[in-house]
């Protein structure tokens, strides 16, 4: 998992304390119907590497308490013909095809052309790479603000560097489309990518 900007997990934290609670009230739960769609528990990283040993009781509670329900979870997937899926690497063999031409049918629809095929390419790969499927379209402020950092350590003046931060707005607004997220949280994002609004400095480590 990243440091703060990671989409591993969606990024959800944003600039002061009631800023996540937010964002998560636009969060609604899902039926689960097929193994594959718990992928995530494959990449949960709950091993005892993860712990410094100053760890309060409390959450060394919540530590084995949370592994013991995968352990559980996955017990009784396997039984019943389920299995979780195997973890796949999120940086290799990545398809971004379907999500570049998904954007770039929404972006002929809203502005009338093409946008650049090949900054198009380089976004999503660099917006797909180590993130799981199902946090490809959360735009978290925390989540926009890092990815136009690594855009920015792309060649400078570059016209794929160029045409990529020019294109950001509109391909964080179509994320935030996809993921149905209400309009003003939207908005965030997009201000986010256009450089306009600085991301508070309260992350303090992993994010999700």
């Amino acid at each position: 998992m990243r440091r703060c900007g990671s989409s591993r997990a969606g990024c959800g934290s944003s600039r002061g304390s009631q800023q996540p609670a937010r964002w998560a009230k636009s969060a609604r739960p899902k039926r689960v119907e097929t193994a594959e769609r718990l992928l995530c528990l494959a990449y949960c990283d709950s091993g005892e590497d993860i712990l410094r040993g100053s760890e309060s009781r409390t959450l060394l509670d919540n530590w084995f308490r949370a592994r013991r329900r995968v352990h559980d979870l996955a017990d009784v997937l396997r039984k019943r013909g389920m299995p979780l899926p195997a973890a796949r690497s999120l940086y290799h063999d990545l398809d971004a095809d379907p999500m570049a031409a998904a954007f770039t049918d929404w972006y002929v629809r809203q502005h009338g052309t093409e946008p650049d095929p090949e900054a198009v390419g380089a976004l999503t790969l660099e917006w797909m790479e180590g993130t799981l499927p199902d946090t490809w379209h959360a735009i978290s402020p925390h989540r926009v603000d890092f990815q136009l950092a690594l855009i920015n350590d792309w060649i400078p003046d570059h016209p794929i560097t160029v045409a990529a931060k020019a294109l950001l707005p509109e391909w964080v607004r179509w994320h935030g489309e996809q993921a149905g997220l209400a309009e003003h949280l939207i908005d965030r994002g997009v201000a986010v990518a256009l450089g306009g609004v600085p991301v508070g400095s309260d992350c303090g480590g992993l994010r999700v």
